[in-house]
């Protein structure tokens, strides 16, 4: 192996441990805005929204304004909750309304992309209510060090099948070029990273 191989290799491994440290940080920061919560009084607010939502959907859906009764008990509960001030409200009420469809069988069309407007508000409103500026600047740290990661993964490819040495991305091929590769993988839309003697 020459030197300069060597270095390509040397310069993936770098980017990996990076990627590793900042997917490592990802997972802190998750960790500490989950310890944050009061689970307890979390749990107590979940109960009141899904008995609250649970109403709202299973309104008659025999009588003529239905829909009507369901958009407007959703709109309460979730006017209601972000414009009370309190945090545990307004995520237990995101938490439950985002599930809301799941809830909705037997409705028509029309009702169903009203709740289903309604549940992706809640979404987004709960992902802002569960972000900390420490993990925002974790996910951006993660998001810089896999575009390198990236750059350099090309680099390692071009490198591998310039020397004769093939596509490292082949399942069969075999190597310290394929070795290098396959240790970080997209699996279900997530960044996968493997040590080298993992299976």
């Amino acid at each position: 192996m020459t030197r300069y191989t060597k270095g390509v290799l040397a310069e993936h491994e770098t980017a990996l441990q990076k990627l590793k440290r900042a997917h490592v940080r990802v997972q802190s920061e998750k960790k500490k805005e989950i310890a944050g919560w009061d689970a307890p009084r979390l749990a107590s607010e979940m109960q009141v929204y899904e008995m609250l939502i649970d109403q709202a959907i299973h309104t008659d859906p025999g009588s003529s304004d239905f829909r009507k009764n369901v958009d407007d008990h959703l709109e309460k509960i979730y006017s209601e909750a972000q414009q009370s001030g309190d945090k545990y409200k307004q995520r237990t009420a995101d938490e439950v309304l985002k599930s809301a469809l799941s809830k909705a069988k037997g409705m028509d069309q029309e009702t169903r992309l009203h709740v289903n407007r309604i549940a992706q508000q809640s979404k987004q409103d709960m992902e802002k209510i569960r972000s900390t500026p420490e993990l925002e600047a974790a996910y951006e740290q993660a998001e810089t060090a896999w575009g390198e990661y990236r750059t350099v993964r090309q680099e390692v490819i071009r490198t591998s099948q310039a020397i004769g040495e093939g596509d490292p991305l082949h399942p069969l091929m075999t190597g310290p070029f394929s070795d290098a590769i396959k240790r970080v993988q997209v699996i279900d839309n997530e960044i996968k990273i493997f040590e080298p003697d993992d299976p």
